[in-house]
């Protein structure tokens, strides 16, 4: 038994979005977008900041960040050569 079901118009305009709500997704789109924008800019700043600063703190203690740089470095060989050696 099969059931069929009239739509009253043309199929072709069926699958079509209706202009305001195709318009709303472009603005909410285009929001994103500039939001996404805005964050990444402001992600670059900060990024440029925290730079500038780590080279003003090594340049004013310099051995201080030679001994640290090389204290991370062993710590980190120290766990990569346990972690290998486990294998």
């Amino acid at each position: 038994m099969t059931t069929s079901v009239s739509t009253g118009g043309d199929v072709s305009t069926a699958h079509k979005p209706i202009p305001p709500v195709r318009e709303r997704i472009e603005g909410a789109f285009e929001e994103v977008r500039e939001k996404g924008a805005d964050l990444y800019q402001q992600g670059r700043e900060r990024a440029r900041k925290w730079e500038g600063d780590m080279e003003n703190r090594v340049r004013e203690h310099p051995v201080q960040s030679v001994l640290v740089a090389a204290g991370v470095g062993a710590s980190i060989g120290l766990v990569l050569g346990v972690l290998l050696a486990r294998r």
